[in-house]
C-alpha cells in the first residue's frame, strides 16, 4: 500500500512539473494580391512547451478571402504538416482582396500530440502604400508603436468599409411612402 501511495504521489508531483505544449497568435501583414510566405520561426516562436513537430488548420479562411496552401496545393482542414514543410506554406490573397484573414492553427511538440487548444493567424491584407507605413519587422511582432499604427490603419479600414456598406443600404431603401395626418385627413 505503502508503494503504491509513494506512486501516486510521485505521478502528482510529475504532473505539476509538466509544460503542456499550446500555440499562441500569430500577426502578419501582407500586400493585396502578392503571396504570403510563412517562416518555421513565426510558428516556432508562436509555440510554447517544446519544439514544433508539426502544424495543422483547424478552421481556413473564407475563399473570398484567399487560399492557403502547401507548394502548390490547397491546404485542408486539419492537414498535417510537418516542421520540414512549415516554411512552404503560403498564403495568396483572393484577387483585389483587402481586409483582415483569420484563421486557427494547432502545434505538436517533436515526438508529442496536438495541443487542445487552437490559436489565431491573423492576416491583414492591404494596397502596398498602407502595408509600407507598418513598422518593418522580419517576424510578426505588432508590439507598442506598431500595434497602435497597425490598429490605426484597420480602424480606418474596418470604418471605410462601414460607410460604405451604410451608403449601399441607403440606396437601396425605397423612397417612404407618403402619409396624410389623420386629423388633416380628406374632406369630412
Amino acid at each position: 500500500m505503502k508503494k503504491l501511495i509513494s506512486l501516486l504521489l510521485l505521478v502528482f508531483l510529475f504532473s505539476g512539473l509538466c509544460v503542456f505544449a499550446a500555440p499562441t497568435p500569430i500577426y502578419k501583414e501582407g500586400v493585396r494580391d502578392e503571396v504570403l510566405i510563412f517562416s518555421y520561426s513565426e510558428f516556432n516562436n508562436a509555440f510554447t512547451g517544446g519544439t514544433l513537430g508539426k502544424v495543422r488548420f483547424s478552421i481556413l479562411p473564407e475563399s473570398f478571402q484567399g487560399t492557403l496552401r502547401l507548394r502548390s496545393k490547397k491546404i485542408g482542414e486539419l492537414q498535417e504538416i510537418s516542421a520540414d514543410d512549415i516554411k512552404k506554406i503560403t498564403f495568396t490573397p483572393a484577387r483585389d482582396f483587402i481586409g483582415s484573414v483569420v484563421f486557427l492553427w494547432n502545434g505538436a511538440a517533436i515526438g508529442q500530440g496536438f495541443s487542445d487548444s487552437a490559436s489565431t493567424v491573423t492576416i491583414f491584407v492591404a494596397n502596398k502604400s498602407v502595408v509600407s507605413k507598418l513598422p518593418s519587422t522580419k517576424a510578426p511582432s505588432f508590439v507598442g508603436e506598431g500595434l497602435k499604427e497597425f490598429n490605426a490603419l484597420f480602424e480606418k479600414l474596418k470604418s471605410t468599409a462601414e460607410k460604405s456598406k451604410s451608403l449601399l443600404n441607403k440606396k437601396r431603401q425605397y423612397a417612404p411612402t407618403p402619409t396624410i395626418p389623420y386629423d388633416k385627413g380628406f374632406a369630412k
